[in-house]
C-alpha cells in the first residue's frame, strides 16, 4: 500500500493542490517500510490525482481538498482522507492504525478560481471550433467526454477538472 500525504515539507498541508511536496509512505502489514518525498509538479486542474495514481498511490491524506480532485481520486479508487493535520509520517501511521478518518473537509473557496474550474457545472464545447481530434477524451480522468458526429460532447459525469481545456489544441473547450 502507498499513502501520499500532501505536505509542507514534513507537515500536512491545509490545501492539497498547493502543497510543496508529497510524502509517500509504502506500508506492509500496517507498518511503514519505505518513504520518499516528491515535489509537487504544479497545480494544474485534474493533473495531481492522475500524477499520484500513476505512482501507485492507494490513499491520499490532506488538510483540505477541492471536490473536483476528490471526485477524480474516487474515480481512480484512491481513498481520500481530509481534515488531517500535524506531522505527515504521524498522519500516515495513524491511518494505518485506524486512528485517522476523513472529516470530509472540502475546499469551496478558492483564490485561484480562474485555474481550478470548480465553479461551473461542466466543461462546454464550442461545436464550431471542435475538430474531433479526441485528445480531450484521452485526458479526461472520469471518461466524461465522447465524440458525437465528430464533435466532443461532455456528459454530466464531468468534474470540471479542466484537463480537457488545457489539452484542446484548438481551444474549443471551456469551463
Amino acid at each position: 500500500m502507498k499513502i501520499a500525504v500532501a505536505s509542507e515539507n514534513e507537515i500536512v498541508t491545509g490545501h492539497f493542490g498547493h502543497c510543496i511536496n508529497f510524502n509517500i509512505f509504502e506500508a506492509e502489514n500496517n507498518q511503514i517500510i519505505k518513504s520518499e518525498s516528491i515535489d509537487n509538479p504544479g497545480h494544474k486542474p485534474g493533473y495531481l490525482p492522475v500524477f499520484l495514481s500513476e505512482r501507485g498511490v492507494n490513499v491520499i491524506i490532506s488538510g483540505g481538498m477541492g471536490q473536483g480532485a476528490i471526485d477524480i481520486f474516487n474515480a481512480k479508487n484512491i481513498e481520500v482522507i481530509t481534515g488531517a493535520a500535524g506531522n505527515a509520517k504521524t498522519a500516515a501511521n495513524n491511518y494505518l492504525q485506524g486512528k485517522l478518518v476523513s472529516t470530509g473537509s472540502v475546499c469551496h473557496e478558492h483564490q485561484h478560481h480562474d485555474e481550478c474550474g470548480e465553479h461551473t457545472k461542466k466543461a462546454t464545447v464550442n461545436k464550431e471550433k471542435c475538430v474531433g481530434c479526441g485528445q480531450c477524451i484521452a485526458v479526461c480522468p472520469v471518461e466524461a467526454i465522447s465524440l458525437n458526429n465528430g464533435v466532443a460532447t461532455v456528459s454530466d459525469a464531468c468534474v470540471t477538472c479542466g484537463a480537457c481545456v488545457h489539452t484542446c489544441p484548438v481551444e474549443a473547450i471551456s469551463l
